[in-house]
């Protein structure tokens, strides 16, 4: 059986992997950013032209539920600039992270935590 490799760019390092992972993904569904964080707010990896690290730290509290701090909502409007904002959880084996993504929602959540897996425990 053959096999083909789908990905045209990779690499061993993890963050880099995944920023990879999130440029493709994005490009596809038109997205202005997207980044990967974990529940804490720390950022894996992501792409777009804003404050990664602000979006990364912004996810967890929208899947959280908890009301963001007057600084955070500053933080947040900063970042988001009148776009939309999505952001979900994603089960990786035994640990959940958060996949946050601006002006437009990330595709095929389901395939994104298997991808995801695969880059952190390669």
């Amino acid at each position: 059986m053959v096999h083909f490799e789908r990905r045209k760019a990779r690499s061993n390092d993890r963050g880099e992997a995944v920023r990879l992972f999130l440029a493709a993904s994005s490009a596809r569904a038109g997205m202005l950013a997207a980044v990967v964080s974990d529940t804490e707010g720390l950022l894996i990896g992501g792409v777009g032209d804003v404050d990664l690290d602000a979006l990364a730290a912004v996810g967890p509290v929208f899947v959280s539920g908890h009301t963001p701090s007057p600084q955070l909502e500053d933080r947040i409007e900063q970042v988001v600039k009148n776009h939309d904002l999505y952001a979900s959880r994603l089960a990786v084996g035994s640990t959940t992270l958060v996949l946050t993504s601006l002006g437009a929602r990330f595709p095929e959540q389901k395939r994104a935590e298997r991808a995801i897996e695969r880059i952190l425990n390669e």
